[in-house]
């Protein structure tokens, strides 16, 4: 077994449903055409301390629709010109 009670914990159940909600919305409208989806993980609990601390829980925000701010387009614009691998 890999640590985990079973697929039919309803925690995992819960989990699975919530990220099949984010592929909806990822996936609403089609293709990427444009920049009209957001996600954005604000962390809610911290471990460690100094320069080990890190966060252990956060929670995710997922928006779409709307239109960008001048600001909004510059710093998505910005935020992909990152290589993040």
């Amino acid at each position: 077994m890999s640590g985990r009670e079973s697929d039919s914990d309803p925690g995992d159940l819960e989990h699975a449903e919530k990220l099949r909600q984010v592929k909806a919305v990822l996936k609403e409208g089609g293709n990427f055409s444009g920049i009209y989806r957001k996600v954005q993980l604000k962390p809610l609990k911290w471990n460690g301390e100094g320069e080990e601390e890190r966060p252990v829980e956060a929670l995710m925000i997922l928006k779409y629709g709307g239109v960008l701010t001048h600001a909004g387009r510059k710093q998505a614009e910005e935020l992909g010109r990152y290589n993040f691998l």
